[in-house]
């Protein structure tokens, strides 16, 4: 259960990442998809009793949580970037598109994985 609501929510920060026209709203989607790797890698930790899985926690929390958000934005505010992405899709498009995409990576996957367990040998 946990780890299904990791998931889902790692599954809606992308598609936060898929909507964003600012670029501060686009690096804080970024740290937000991060918190839910840094989540699942915890659990897994915990659940695996593994030093190796803990350290990649930590270092994913410090890395991709805290350091390159803090220095994108130090980045866009020092080249005066422009806050508007000016994107050529627009926002409403991009997130039909990732879910259909995430739609059918899902049933793909689904018939490999079914194919993987029926024959006792690989799909491919």
């Amino acid at each position: 259960m946990i780890t299904a609501s990791i998931l889902s929510g790692f599954l809606a920060a992308t598609f936060l990442l898929v909507i964003a026209k600012r670029i501060t709203a686009l690096i804080r989607a970024f740290r937000l998809q991060s918190v839910f790797v840094f989540l699942y890698t915890l659990k897994m930790g915990l659940s695996q009793a593994h030093l190796e899985l803990f350290v990649i926690c930590a270092l994913v929390l410090l890395v991709k949580v805290v350091i390159i958000p803090f220095l994108l934005l130090r980045v866009t505010e020092r080249i005066k970037a422009e806050e508007d992405l000016g994107l050529l899709v627009n926002p409403q498009i991009s997130l039909i598109i990732a879910v259909l995409f995430s739609w059918l990576s899902y049933i793909f996957a689904h018939d490999v994985m079914k194919l993987t367990n029926s024959s006792g040998s690989a799909a491919f």
